[in-house]
């Protein structure tokens, strides 16, 4: 058997010795921010560092291209602290975060305590989340990161709260619904028939929505999974989607449409672009089916046939992706 190595943890310091001078620009980088992306399930692209908000600066501002909402990043080399704790809400308010990142080496019990307050009493669009960061390498191999999520949005409590039906001001009631635990259900389970058929295709977070993100290693560009709702006059639409967004996002889908021909017979199916979707510079090609994807008997199948046509999609795409 191979000699085993150590695993020996790194300093913090010893490598990025300045929030705003070295850490700061280093997690901005695409690829470090793809790294935070994966450990949050989410995509994010930087926007812009050491954002004014009047005469303060925030760390990081990103684009969650999930939803294009803005992302605040706090960043701290030390053990969390009151002081970072106000600076959040300072700089959230002013940039109108809806995603708010706090980055420490340690979380004191009582910070992750105020995330996980701020996570229950928040609106549902808002997310906090605390992330402790770490440094580790074996023998004298560079020092790797390692994010760990120590406070975070509980969906499922917040999709049990809406189900409830809850009294609201003049004694109204809010009607109930199984639909957000049925996204949340689906989505978990695909997420378990992509670990188990050792996909490629990575998720994000489940969470109570008719989307799943899955990225693909380019920023600004992604796979996604759609299920909508069945609704009286027709059934629910199954999609698996690949989006670019950015402001040539248009130009750039209208030339994919050379490669028409070879997804139609990789996917078997019609394929169909729609590029300046919205006016988050959006576009899209995508194929698409009919399913009862809310039938537990009938996921199964839908799983399989979501990974199968993001699978070809990348055989097609993923060689050309530093031509787009």
């Amino acid at each position: 058997m191979n000699p085993l190595g150590t695993l020996e943890s790194v300093n913090i310091r010893d490598v990025w010795q300045g929030e705003a001078s070295h850490f700061t620009p280093w997690l901005a980088q695409p690829e470090n921010l793809e790294r935070l992306g994966e450990a949050l399930a989410m995509s994010l692209e930087s926007v812009s560092t050491e954002t004014p908000v009047g005469p303060f600066y925030a760390d990081i501002v990103c684009s969650n291209l999930n939803d294009s909402s803005t992302v605040l990043i706090e960043n701290q080399l030390e053990r969390t602290d009151h002081r970072h704790l106000g600076q959040i809400f300072t700089y959230a308010a002013g940039l109108d975060a809806v995603t708010i990142i706090w980055i420490s080496p340690q979380f004191t019990e009582e910070h992750r305590a105020a995330i996980d307050w701020l996570n229950r009493i928040t609106l549902d669009k808002f997310a906090f989340f605390g992330v402790e960061i770490e440094l580790w390498r074996i023998g004298t191999s560079p020092p790797a990161p390692k994010f760990n999520i120590v406070a975070k949005p509980n969906d499922w409590t917040r999709a049990m709260r809406r189900k409830r039906p809850e009294v609201g001001l003049g004694g109204t009631q809010n009607p109930s619904t199984d639909l957000s635990l049925q996204q949340i259900a689906f989505w978990e389970g695909f997420q378990d028939y992509l670990a188990h058929a050792k996909s490629p295709i990575t998720c994000q977070k489940p969470g109570p929505r008719h989307w799943m993100w899955h990225s693909i290693g380019r920023s600004g560009i992604a796979l996604c999974s759609i299920v909508t709702a069945p609704t009286r006059n027709s059934g629910s639409e199954i999609r698996a989607d690949f989006v670019i967004h950015d402001d040539f996002s248009g130009a750039r889908m209208e030339a994919l449409r050379a490669l028409e021909e070879e997804l139609r017979t990789a996917t078997g199916e019609e394929v169909f672009f729609e590029p300046n979707l919205d006016s988050a510079n959006r576009s899209k090609f995508y194929v698409r089916r009919e399913g009862e994807w809310t039938k537990p008997e009938k996921q199964q199948e839908i799983y399989q046939w979501l990974d199968s046509k993001h699978r070809a999609i990348l055989k097609v795409i993923q060689p050309r992706l530093h031509q787009i």
